[in-house]
């Protein structure tokens, strides 16, 4: 077997979930979500497709009026497997570009979706599963507090803008370097952060403080550095060195981000008035970590015409597949296509092992 790997939006597992518990309201788009969902079932059962979940599910879940039943649906939909969060997978970059940096090398760019996934992607699904009736609430005011705090810088950024008369091009060329002074701004708002946690006693914000992306990342750099011979009195000196390298706007994640944002800019200076959906940032973090290694990518339209049009379709030159509800029929057309391909023997064998004829 070789297993697509398709990334479904959290709405999309959302109607889905409705769908298969009956509560979905009847309206225009009904019959999509009935057949989706319907293709989603027999290209996992067949064993042709997964559509495993990640760290942006968990959070979102978390939030929702149903997380437990939510969460045990995006499990089962998609074949029980789950993605590496997106921090990690960022951190898979910046290890290859600093060891790329060290050893004065081309930095080696492996997008094997096996090295994103826990667990085997093509192995036979079990006929049963266990699950845990975890309790994760006490996260949800953190997680809805940091949600609203995007939101705000990223309304804001479109205002700056807005007043600045930035474009496509202009962001884009910004975010392209911003790679030094994004991790020092990070490290500086760590530091302070910390000090007040510490100054206040908080126990649990300074631990959690202490897993953030900018320590993790500094972390590996540090362990990197101080591996190939660096001495710690020029350790910082040695990573800023490496946060200033020219090569780091060629870091998957990071490219990706930038042409998104830039996208988004190219619309505010043709007009555009409305902020970004709520779910905005969420949408680049799982696109720009999972794009380079999934086969295709059901997203909010937002972020689907961002990525489907001008520069962003021709320099993003990914195989992801990207698709949303603005080009839906493809969808079910697609997994029509990854449903066939399953052969007489793999169909006899779900049909008796899942009942899927």
């Amino acid at each position: 077997m070789d297993k697509k790997v398709l990334y479904f939006d959290q709405f999309a597992f959302s109607e889905l979930f409705k769908i298969e518990a009956g509560t979905r309201r009847q309206d225009d788009l009904t019959d999509f979500w009935q057949e989706l969902h319907r293709l989603v079932r027999r290209v996992v059962l067949l064993q042709q497709a997964i559509l495993p979940h990640s760290n942006i599910h968990s959070n979102e879940t978390i939030v929702s009026p149903w997380p437990t039943e939510l969460r045990e649906a995006y499990e089962g939909i998609g074949g029980d497997l789950a993605l590496l969060d997106t921090t990690s997978i960022q951190l898979q970059d910046i290890g290859e570009f600093a060891s790329a940096f060290i050893e004065e090398r081309e930095p080696n760019l492996d997008f094997a979706v096996d090295r994103v996934l826990n667990g085997q992607r093509n192995e036979w699904l079990g006929d049963m599963r266990i699950t845990v009736n975890a309790d994760y609430s006490r996260f949800a005011d953190g997680i809805r507090e940091g949600r609203g705090d995007v939101d705000k810088s990223i309304e804001g950024l479109m205002e700056h803008w807005r007043a600045k008369g930035y474009g496509f091009d202009e962001v884009l060329e910004i975010e392209s370097k911003a790679y030094l002074q994004s991790r020092q701004s990070a490290l500086l708002d760590f530091f302070q952060r910390y000090e007040r946690a510490a100054q206040e006693g908080g126990i649990m914000s300074t631990i959690n403080l202490s897993m953030s992306p900018i320590v993790q990342e500094f972390s590996l750099l540090r362990h990197l550095f101080l591996k190939a011979g660096a001495k710690e009195e020029n350790l910082v000196e040695r990573i800023n060195q490496f946060w200033a390298w020219e090569r780091n706007s060629e870091m998957p994640t990071g490219r990706i981000l930038a042409y998104l944002f830039a996208g988004l800019a190219g619309q505010v200076a043709a007009g555009r008035k409305r902020p970004a959906t709520a779910s905005f940032m969420n949408d680049v973090n799982a696109i720009s970590a999972y794009a380079p290694y999934v086969d295709a990518m059901f997203v909010d339209k937002e972020c689907a015409t961002i990525l489907t049009q001008g520069r962003p379709a021709a320099e993003l030159n990914y195989k992801v597949r990207i698709f949303s509800l603005s080009n839906r029929d493809d969808l079910l057309t697609y997994l029509a296509e990854i449903e066939a391909a399953a052969t007489k023997e793999v169909r006899e064998m779900a049909n008796l092992i899942y009942g899927v004829e």
